[in-house]
């Protein structure tokens, strides 16, 4: 599990200090957080080479401005810039349903080097939005770098886009329809729009039975894969041009027996069907396992493919996981399975993480307070026991007030960490999601089984 600080990264994702923070029964540094803002740290001079500042007043809504000191490197100069970075917009939810995903952006995913390129511009991974998940509440609007600058990274050019997202209900057919604006320097450039049309059928429940997803506005990008594409998924292609051909539609369909859900997923390259992939999650809470299997091929559809299997505990966080893969025979638990252990996790009696190992790679450690608050977490290599990744808390009476990362600029010298980036806090308004991290250079938190199962049913 290699770890590199690529400078500045951007991704909202869940806190690993939700729950963590605070002092439960103790009424000390128990109180909901959101940033204030982020100090960004040039690797060699340590100086503060960009921040990201937060405005939550108006309700239902997140604003963040990019600011930087211009070309003289002095803060409160005549060339400081400032600039819209991430806009959030939501309203009261009363579809229920998460958000569903924006097929071109998991077309990067899929493919080798476009989920390394969009890790490394700071674009989301498993999820295909920036903006927080707001409990009750549907995201309505999402922008990026909206402004006339935005900060060049390491995989793409400066650009922005605007994500406009509404949802309709007739019955039991719920049409979400998403418009994807690709932006430059502030304006929009019409030939890149992309629009996702995806109808979604639910039962008397409210649990989903099926879901299309296809572009019904392609940009020219989109046109010329699809005709690449038109013989079959190529992983030449994949690599150069980091996407994959799945792209333009998919659908799936579900089925529910007890504590099991299956999925039927039908893959398109280019406008023409692919393959049809089969899996099934099935949750056993009296042994505390989740078990998730996958087959199928274009030349054998029941070929089995995977199986991973996650234990949990009590409270659902996951203890440890293996994937199992067939070998040439072709069938699971034979004695040529391939077997890959994943990380354990390893927590306190209250359900707090204590640490996680990663099969020979890395390991950590969770070091709290006396009031039961994270004050240091830190990851090592299990070669040298030299830290890879070092964060730390400060907190005042009644919540935390700054939270800041130190890493290693390089594998050859792990122990040479530097800080990266510093957050700083103020209490949540209420109504926004608190504990957000606006980079994922922090530490993910310990994967629960809860969110297991929701990726899988979306």
């Amino acid at each position: 599990m290699k770890r590199h600080y690529y400078g500045w990264i951007w991704l909202v994702a869940p806190a690993l200090f939700a729950g963590c923070g605070g002092g439960s029964g103790t009424g000390i540094g128990d109180l909901p957080v959101v940033p204030s803002s982020v100090d960004y740290f040039d690797a060699e001079t340590q100086a503060v080479s960009h921040r990201v500042r937060f405005d939550y007043s108006t309700p239902k809504q997140i604003h963040s401005e990019y600011l930087t000191p211009g070309e003289d490197g002095l803060w409160g100069t005549a060339d400081d810039i400032s600039s819209p970075f991430l806009t959030c917009h939501y309203e009261e939810d009363e579809i229920g349903l998460p958000y569903q995903r924006f097929l071109p952006l998991v077309s990067y995913q899929r493919s080798p080097t476009g989920s390394v390129a969009l890790a490394v511009a700071g674009l989301p991974g498993d999820e295909t939005t920036l903006c927080p998940a707001l409990d009750g509440h549907a995201l309505t609007y999402e922008a990026r770098c909206a402004g006339e600058y935005c900060p060049t990274e390491a995989a793409f050019p400066a650009s922005g886009y605007e994500l406009t997202i509404s949802r309709v209900r007739d019955g039991n057919l719920v049409l979400d329809t998403q418009v994807m604006k690709t932006l430059g320097g502030g304006v929009e450039a019409p030939s890149l729009t992309q629009t996702q049309e995806t109808r979604i059928s639910l039962d008397d429940e409210g649990r989903v039975l099926g879901v299309d997803i296809e572009l019904t506005q392609t940009n020219w990008f989109d046109d010329i894969m699809a005709n690449i594409c038109e013989e079959g998924p190529s992983i030449a292609i994949e690599l150069l041009i980091y996407r994959s051909c799945s792209t333009l539609k998919e659908s799936a369909r579900y089925q529910y027996d007890d504590e099991s859900v299956s999925r039927e997923a039908d893959f398109y390259s280019g406008w023409n069907f692919y393959l049809t992939s089969y899996q099934q999650r099935v949750i056993d809470r009296h042994d505390g396992t989740l078990t998730i299997t996958t087959r199928g091929t274009v030349a054998d559809p029941n070929k089995e493919l995977s199986e991973s299997v996650y234990h949990f505990d009590q409270n659902g966080n996951i203890t440890a996981s293996v994937r199992r893969s067939p070998g040439e025979d072709g069938e699971l638990h034979t004695d040529d399975d391939t077997v890959v252990n994943g990380m354990t996790y390893y927590y306190r009696d209250d359900g707090r993480p204590v640490g996680y190992t990663y099969e020979n790679s890395s390991y950590s450690q969770y070091r709290y307070d006396r009031n039961a608050r994270l004050r240091e977490f830190v990851e090592l290599s299990l070669d040298t026991d030299q830290p890879i990744r070092r964060s730390t808390m400060t907190y005042n009476r009644h919540h935390r007030t700054s939270a800041t990362l130190y890493a290693s600029t390089s594998m050859a010298a792990p122990a040479a960490l530097v800080k990266t980036l510093t957050i700083h806090y103020q209490l949540a308004p209420e109504g926004i999601p608190q504990d957000f991290f606006p980079s994922q250079s922090l530490p993910s938190a310990p994967i629960n089984v809860a969110d297991l199962m929701r990726k899988f049913d979306i």
